[in-house]
């Protein structure tokens, strides 16, 4: 569902309610009327045929400033409601229950001590800088306040033209408040707008209310085209629509099967000659409408074509007429039944485990000879229960810097670093990367620990040492990444600017959104290494009280950046094993784009593949 709310604001935007900073007063007027009926924005008045009177040309007082940034987070009842205390000794009666809330929930510090500026104009940083706290950014550590459009514009929330503004108006803010709703929460995937939704500020009906009233202009003609996800039967027809941007085989019945769709509403003099899609800017499918309708056709693509499209993530451009009217970013899940006999919660539940469930390593062949700078993943996880890692991938490190200049250089472990996703005891989801120790003895005898440093991380949720399988760092950050949902993970290193010495990040982007996250970077105190290796991803259950729960991966777009050329490299071939004889079942292979791999700790759901197994897949990265 938080998916489809991001579908229908897609929608909102792709309606042409997103428009540019110094946009025109009817831009402007739109985002108003978008919040508006979101119940995010509210006028000076009404006219006398009760529409509101948004005074769009206006300059904003603070006052005025943080009231509408209180009624675009849906507080502004809570607000009302409160008993707030603030340091402030110059802010107007009625905007003391909005500066309170604000001043109390860390959006506001006001100007100085004792005074908020309630009746100084604001400036675009000041009111950027609102929008930023609300996303859970921090000034002085994110961003600077006096320049917050450097983060904003970064972020899209506006695009370069704040930066030496004056005469910032409420139309300028109606359209930073519709910008930034789809935004993500500062080290989450979840959106201002999701959250708004879980809180209840807005609610599905009223989103949909609003999408159904904007139109789509074609070619001398004006239509609504809605994207969709559909569900069909070979003998009924269309069954239901599916209320997210991900649909799986597994809640199909009987003959029926997903398709790209779309609703189509047009007025009578409309005429379409010509519907179809265009997947992945490669293969090109006609949309089946019905002969007869009464101005709204139900579009969608058969199920012959639809048997063509492999599981993953896919860009969905729609033709009408010949006219690209729209594109959206659809997931077809995997069907894992067909390759696993899924356990039933009951059997989960009965199942007494003796140990771990199977761990399955995806050890790479190709591409990745001469060492690497960098390496990036596609990954997705339709089960990833608690007690799981998925590891994107485990890599070592060149040492030969040390190795010159001391003849005692070591490491314990197989290898120098790993990075993934896990699923907690809990249930809480992460991110992870751990960098191990290297051992030398210096020119004095001295034994010594050469312990990578942590120079950043998203947040703190554990940033200390490990042992074990060797000694080394490693930086757990809280990150809500979602299943069924496709990531990418990027391993990258550089020189640091300031000491000189190389330094490996993680960073993780949402492929539906595009949008990226710095999740931690390391110092590794070594002026001159890279990363070699095998890169072998993996599948691993660690707590054995959820061995039962089925755990699954799918890997595509594997590449390595080659440290000799600077050029991304693919990897297009990998063999599997199952690792460490692990009692239970497993199923892994590939469809020719994506890599797979399927466990559970229970016993004889499937026929065992084989050991060493060789799989190729065609990657279909476009950069």
């Amino acid at each position: 569902m938080k998916r489809f709310f991001c579908l229908l604001l897609a929608l909102v935007l792709l309606c042409g309610l997103a428009p540019n900073a110094f946009a025109e007063n009817d831009e402007a007027h739109e985002a108003a009327d978008a919040l508006h009926l979101l119940g995010l924005f509210r006028g000076k008045g009404t006219n006398p045929d009760g529409t509101p009177i948004y005074a769009l040309d206006d300059e904003s007082t603070r006052n005025e400033a943080v009231t509408m940034l209180v009624r675009l987070l849906g507080k502004e009842d809570e607000a009302k409601a409160g008993t707030w205390e603030t340091p402030f000794s110059d802010v107007a009666e009625w905007a003391k229950p909005y500066v309170g809330y604000a001043y109390e929930h860390g959006l506001t510090k006001g100007t100085g001590d004792h005074t908020f500026g309630g009746a100084s104009l604001i400036t675009a940083s000041q009111y950027l800088t609102f929008v930023l706290r609300a996303l859970g950014y921090e000034s002085g550590a994110d961003f600077s306040w006096n320049a917050a459009w450097e983060l904003t514009d970064r972020l899209g929330i506006t695009e370069g033209a704040y930066g030496g503004q004056s005469g910032f108006t409420r139309g300028d803010v109606a359209i930073i408040n519709l910008n930034a709703l789809d935004k993500p929460l500062k080290g989450q995937s979840a959106s201002l707008l999701t959250k708004l939704a879980g809180e209840g500020a807005i609610d599905l009906a009223r989103l949909q209310a609003f999408v159904e009233t904007q139109p789509f202009r074609g070619e001398g003609n004006t239509f609504r085209m809605i994207p969709e996800l559909d569900v069909y039967s070979e003998s009924e027809g269309f069954v239901r629509s599916v209320d997210d941007t991900a649909a799986s085989p597994l809640d199909l019945e009987g003959m029926e099967y997903i398709s790209f769709g779309a609703m189509l509403r047009f007025p009578e003099d409309f005429r379409c000659t010509s519907a179809h899609v265009v997947i992945d800017d490669d293969t090109s499918f006609q949309l089946k409408f019905p002969l007869e309708h009464d101005g709204t056709w139900q579009l969608h693509v058969s199920k012959a074509d639809m048997e063509r499209i492999l599981p993953g993530l896919h860009t969905v451009d729609y033709y009408v007429n010949e006219q690209k009217v729209l594109t959206q970013k659809f997931t077809l899940l995997r069907d894992w039944s067909k390759l696993m006999d899924l356990p039933t919660e009951e059997e989960i539940q009965a199942f007494q485990p003796s140990g771990r469930a199977p761990y399955i390593g995806v050890y790479y062949s190709s591409g990745i000879q001469e060492g690497f700078t960098a390496f990036s993943v596609d990954f997705c996880a339709d089960f990833l229960p608690n007690g799981t890692y998925l590891s994107i991938g485990c890599w070592k490190m060149d040492i030969s810097e040390l190795e010159q200049k001391y003849d005692q250089v070591s490491r314990d472990g197989h290898v120098a670093g790993y990075a993934g996703v896990q699923t907690s005891f809990n249930g809480s989801t992460n991110t992870i990367m751990s960098l191990w120790d290297i051992y030398y003895v210096d020119d004095s005898g001295q034994e010594r620990t050469l312990r990578p440093e942590l120079v950043y991380a998203l947040n703190s949720m554990d940033s200390g040492e490990f042992s074990g399988e060797g000694t080394g760092a490693h930086c757990i950050v809280s990150f809500e990444w979602e299943r069924q949902h496709w990531y990418r993970l990027t391993v990258d290193s550089g020189v640091s600017g300031n000491a000189g010495n190389v330094e490996i990040s993680l960073s993780i982007c949402d492929l539906e959104t595009g949008d990226t996250t710095l999740l931690c970077r390391y110092d590794t105190g070594l002026r001159e290494t890279y990363m070699k290796g095998s890169l072998i991803p993996f599948l691993e259950n660690y707590l054995r009280d959820f061995s039962g729960y089925p755990r699954t991966m799918e890997l595509c777009n594997m590449r390595v950046k080659s440290r000799d050329s600077g050029e991304w490299v693919e990897i297009e071939q990998a063999a599997f094993y199952q690792n460490f004889d692990y009692a239970g079942s497993y199923n892994y292979g590939s469809d020719g784009h994506s890599f797979w791999v399927i466990t559970t700790g229970l016993p004889d759901r499937c026929e065992l593949p084989e050991q060493g197994l060789v799989c190729a897949v065609k990657n279909m990265i476009s950069e």
